[in-house]
């Protein structure tokens, strides 16, 4: 918390020194602390320079929209600490607005679209959907929320139920200890879902790919009883 809040001190007093990149870097980075609230002023302030359209040449530019889409992303981590009835919600509903319109300009297709078009399921994980809907659980892949400002890899909208499939790429490793731990990425986007009411199942890559036959039958029939309680 120290760090973060001198980081903000010093961003906040210097943020008319930022490139795009460096405001869209620092906004995403706040979202993924442990507590944004203390940092909701920061990053409406970040997102504030980010999306004035003096800031960076408007256009079809896909390394804007990923700047935006950060920022957009920050914005809602921001939004979802923030009770509806204090001032700063509206000042965050405002920039979430504008944020999407961007990204709409941006990227020329609807909301939903934008990120499930780029998103493509491993074969494990298709696996496990496979394994997951003939033991009863329905669902869909790639489900955009938000106006795809995330997407799940496995969902039941009707009941607000996901499940991660999480590949090597979403851990660190404790190189004193060799123990593995989910990276920020993946805890910020369970802690932003279940803030929004989803209930989130993790599944790692060990517990399936990694696993024989009968290891991946057992690990099938404890998600779906996980799920269904």
């Amino acid at each position: 918390p120290g760090l973060f809040g001198a980081i903000a001190r010093t961003a906040e007093q210097r943020v008319g020194e930022f490139s795009p990149q460096n405001l869209a870097n620092t906004a995403w980075a706040f979202a993924h602390a442990d507590d944004v609230s203390p940092h909701v002023g920061t990053i409406a302030l970040l997102a504030e320079r980010l999306l004035d359209p003096a800031a960076e040449r408007a256009g079809d530019d896909p390394i804007r929209l990923a700047r935006v889409s950060s920022v957009a992303a920050a914005l809602l981590t921001a939004r979802l600490c923030v009770d509806a009835s204090q001032p700063a919600a509206r000042e965050l509903d405002r920039l979430l607005r504008a944020a999407q319109l961007q990204l709409d300009a941006l990227s020329g297709r609807s909301p939903t679209s934008r990120l499930v078009s780029a998103v493509v399921s491993s074969r494990s994980q298709l696996e496990l959907s496979s394994a997951l809907r003939v033991a009863g659980w329905e669902h869909e892949l790639e489900v955009p929320v938000q106006h795809g400002l995330l997407v799940l890899d496995m969902a039941c909208e009707r009941t607000r139920v996901a499940v991660e499939f999480d590949g090597p790429t979403h851990y660190v490793v404790d190189l004193t200890t060799g123990e593995e731990f989910y990276d920020g990425s993946s805890r910020w986007k369970s802690r932003v879902l279940e803030a929004l009411g989803w209930r989130v199942y993790r599944v790692g890559w060990r517990e399936w790919a990694g696993q024989p036959v009968d290891g991946r039958r057992r690990s099938r029939e404890e998600i779906v009883a996980s799920l269904a309680a």
